[in-house]
């Protein structure tokens, strides 16, 4: 516990992953209701876009880790910051596709999304098991599981009050983007070990 207490990079993961985190779940909370309001979709028609989203989540799950593995050779770090870094285009693309109400720009921000936006999250427990090592991976994975959580209860209702604030959502979305951009300026300070400590 001490030494994943005392590690930079673990603490850096860890917080990253609480923006992260809490700019999945605002999304996710509020998207239907936003296309309600502001593009005038049915419920079943927001619904629908939201759908997409969470299908796209669980492939890109899956295509990340091959990504990592496969393009990257077992690099994890850049696949994050890659998740990372389209999902900040396209919480502000949703801010403007969502008064436009085009069905096709609705479907590709809400595809796009959810293959980074909410697939990014089985990559960075690999990350974090190799920084930490074998000895301490759990350890490590569950003390950012437990900071991302804090991300995953504050995400929505900071972004309700904001949008409630503001007297509108493109504030929000746009906090969403700022969020992302720092989770990046912290993944920056994160030197991924060359060679997995699990020998």
């Amino acid at each position: 516990m001490g030494a994943v207490l005392a590690s930079r990079p673990i603490w850096l993961v860890s917080l990253a992953t609480f923006l992260f985190s809490a700019v999945q779940v605002a999304w996710i909370s509020y998207l239907p209701l936003y296309l309600s309001e502001v593009a005038a979709l049915s419920a079943v028609a927001a619904g629908a876009v939201l759908g997409q989203a969470q299908i796209a989540g669980t492939l890109g799950r899956v295509a990340f880790g091959l990504i990592s593995d496969r393009v990257f050779g077992g690099r994890r770090l850049i696949v994050l910051v890659l998740a990372g870094a389209a999902t900040a285009g396209l919480c502000a693309a949703t801010a403007w596709a969502g008064p436009r109400g085009a069905g096709a720009a609705l479907s590709l921000v809400a595809l796009g999304f959810g293959l980074t936006g909410i697939g990014w999250n089985g990559v960075h427990h690999t990350l974090l098991a190799e920084i930490a090592g074998r000895d301490s991976a759990a350890t490590a994975v569950g003390l950012c599981l437990a900071i991302s959580s804090i991300g995953v209860i504050a995400g929505a209702p900071l972004f309700g009050l904001a949008a409630d604030r503001l007297g509108g959502y493109d504030w929000s979305w746009y906090g969403l983007t700022l969020a992302m951009l720092l989770a990046l300026a912290l993944l920056c300070g994160v030197r991924e070990p060359r060679q997995p400590r699990w020998a």
